[in-house]
């Protein structure tokens, strides 16, 4: 995602680079490294980092509020953006993810139920709020960005629990 807003913005070199210099990407390999190497979050840690996931929420929707600023609903608006982005999130991403799993279920047999849950269940969240900043630190129209997250937000109320009943339906147990 980030490569591809960038792009909207940058070359294909500066896309490259923005990945590059992104502290994540080193925050993962290094906890990649760290897992493999067998190390473990001590205990009396894990309570900071549920507290952590509260406060990360409530700075996304901060976020999510200040990108909305300057954004003026008439003339910005951006309708066939809106159905593109709409189209791949709750159609296309949810299809092809029940797709994975029938052809799973039916011919390889590779994943167990909890994993077809899940990965149904990632397939069909709201777009992530961390797009808004993504947005704001490549300069790619942040106001759109959070309009878009917004709305998916409020769609993904009515969305997500349709969803569950369809994929209870098709894979009731």
């Amino acid at each position: 995602g980030f490569y591809v807003t960038a792009k909207g913005t940058f070359t294909t070199r500066q896309s490259i680079m923005k990945i590059i210099k992104l502290p994540l990407i080193y925050a993962f390999i290094a906890g990649i490294a760290l897992n493999i190497l067998g190390f473990r979050i001590p205990e009396f840690i894990i309570p900071t980092f549920e507290n952590l996931k509260w406060a990360y929420g409530i700075l996304g929707m901060m976020m999510l509020g200040m990108g909305m600023m300057g954004f003026n609903l008439k003339e910005d608006i951006d309708k066939k953006y809106l159905k593109i982005a709409y189209f791949f999130k709750f159609i296309f991403w949810p299809a092809s993810i029940l797709f994975i799993i029938l052809i799973d279920r039916s011919f390889i047999g590779f994943l167990d139920e909890s994993i077809y849950k899940v990965l149904f269940l990632f397939s069909i969240v709201p777009l992530a709020g961390n797009t808004v900043t993504l947005a704001v630190l490549l300069k790619a129209k942040p106001e759109k960005t959070s309009f878009t997250v917004l709305l998916s937000t409020l769609i993904s109320i009515i969305f997500i629990p349709v969803d569950l009943v369809i994929y209870e339906c098709l894979f009731n147990n």
